[in-house]
């Protein structure tokens, strides 16, 4: 898993992303935007066609 943590003025975006011991691809992911007014969410999931190149 790969987190990341930005704060700046009023707001804080947390993103953690997970990644495939195998490929090392992104499998699936989740964002969360906190502001003062409101927080935006989401999730995500991460499918490859058949060429895809893995990271070297």
């Amino acid at each position: 898993i790969w987190s990341y943590d930005h704060l700046s003025y009023q707001q804080v975006d947390y993103w953690k992303i997970w990644i495939s011991v195998d490929t090392g691809l992104p499998v699936k992911s989740h964002f969360k935007r906190v502001r003062p007014k409101d927080v935006i969410e989401w999730d995500g999931t991460y499918t490859y066609g058949p060429d895809i190149k893995y990271p070297v």
